[in-house]
């Protein structure tokens, strides 16, 4: 039968203008599938979520491990600073005082 109100060309259109929407038609469906076929609904949605959530799972480990990356070279080039001013300090410790004689 198909749906007469929004024909399935309306649903291909909208679903590609959607980031990671995923298209499933129920061309044995009218207007009103949602009530007409509710456990086949229900079942499609939860598999999209599930999907998504692994997704959506696997991109938060990937942004936490780009995070502690750039905090282990933040760290990095702090110890580098700190190192160097270090060594700047010992090294003007090893200097003598502007103005003294060495003998």
């Amino acid at each position: 039968m198909g749906d007469v109100i929004t024909p399935a060309y309306h649903s291909y259109e909208m679903a590609s203008m959607i980031p990671y929407a995923e298209l499933w038609v129920a061309n044995w469906g009218t207007h009103f599938v949602l009530l007409e076929y509710p456990q086949q609904i229900s079942e499609a949605i939860l598999k999209f979520l599930e999907r998504g959530s692994e997704e959506m799972i696997a991109e938060k480990k990937l942004e936490r491990l780009e995070l502690e990356e750039k905090a282990a070279k933040e760290k990095e080039r702090e110890k580098e600073i700190e190192d160097k001013e270090e060594r700047e300090k010992a090294r003007r410790n090893c200097l003598p005082a502007a103005g003294t004689r060495i003998r």
